[in-house]
């Protein structure tokens, strides 16, 4: 194993689960939790965005200390984010150990006792509606990776956008909103990751801040709808134009087994082989002005 470092886990009586794996230099940290886009209710599109974004509520003071240690909301260093299966917030790597501690006790005491408030609800529904247009509709990535979903499937939850639909955006309620909370951001459906304190440190600021918390008895579940496999009796084809924009985006796609297979891990290496091979191919094999290739892209949500 060289010099790669063991990584030890450990669970909370309540069911928390961290993970810690011991280095001096690698200063970074958060928490997760099981409430991606496939978990949002039907007709309720964007609820799991809107509860990432809800539960960040920082105050100015908080928010500077988080520029100052380089992950401001514009900044590479802020991990926080939605995908289909769940959220996170954190922080990639920065400068000092203290650092990390001081960021992870912050969003530690936001998501220990969660607020749900009408002004927040209003103000963060306006936040992810622009985030939709800048990344749903406007990153040409993120709109292909979407009608690759919607496409593969009829009913599935993982038809989803993970941003929102505007229209169910609209009508989340705060009552909804302490549902979601309730049910999903419970100790048995998080995780925190810490990797630059010993096991037994970490286990003492989990218990700290999330021990004292209840067990979920209705922990979350996914409803496929009655589609767990996409069906296609021939292939599909979807084309978008996107007029003045001299950019050109091709993606082939193809069902693999279901979220949770015991092949995952294998299908992501496999993923990131085909990345490798297609960039050799397409960017440095194509140099023609007007026709090289800029990025590359394969994933196994």
């Amino acid at each position: 194993m060289g010099n790669v470092k063991r990584v030890s886990a450990g669970v909370l009586k309540n069911g928390f689960r961290f993970y810690t794996q011991y280095n001096s230099e690698s200063h970074v940290s958060g928490i997760g939790v099981r409430a991606g886009s496939i978990y949002d209710p039907a007709g309720k599109n964007g609820l799991s965005h809107l509860a990432e974004h809800m539960l960040t509520g920082y105050s100015r003071e908080e928010e500077l200390k988080f520029e100052e240690y380089g992950c401001g909301p514009e900044e590479s260093g802020i991990n926080v984010r939605v995908d289909r299966a769940s959220a996170f917030f954190g922080h990639n790597l920065l400068l000092r150990r203290e650092y990390a501690s001081e960021l992870w006790k912050i969003i530690a005491g936001y998501l220990n006792k969660p607020r749900v408030t009408r002004g927040m609800l209003e103000m963060e529904q306006a936040a992810v509606l622009n985030e939709y247009f800048l990344r749903g509709e406007d990153k040409a990535e993120d709109v292909v990776e979407t009608l690759m979903h919607g496409n593969m499937y009829e009913r599935n939850p993982a038809r989803n956008k993970v941003d929102c639909e505007p229209a169910d955006l609209k009508n989340i309620t705060c009552a909804d909103m302490r549902q979601f909370v309730r049910t999903h951001y419970a100790p048995n459906n998080l995780f925190a990751i810490i990797l630059n304190l010993p096991f037994q440190k970490v286990k003492r600021l989990c218990e700290e801040y999330f021990g004292d918390l209840k067990t979920s008895s209705d922990p979350p579940t996914i409803s496929s709808r009655g589609e767990t496999r996409p069906t296609f009796p021939a292939p599909r084809y979807v084309e978008i134009e996107r007029p003045g924009i001299h950019q050109y985006h091709v993606a082939i796609g193809f069902p693999t087994n279901p979220y949770g297979d015991k092949d995952d891990e294998a299908l992501d290496v496999i993923a990131k082989i085909w990345t490798f091979r297609l960039r050799l191919a397409l960017r440095d094999g194509n140099r023609k002005w007007g026709e090289g290739t800029y990025r590359v892209l394969s994933f196994t949500p």
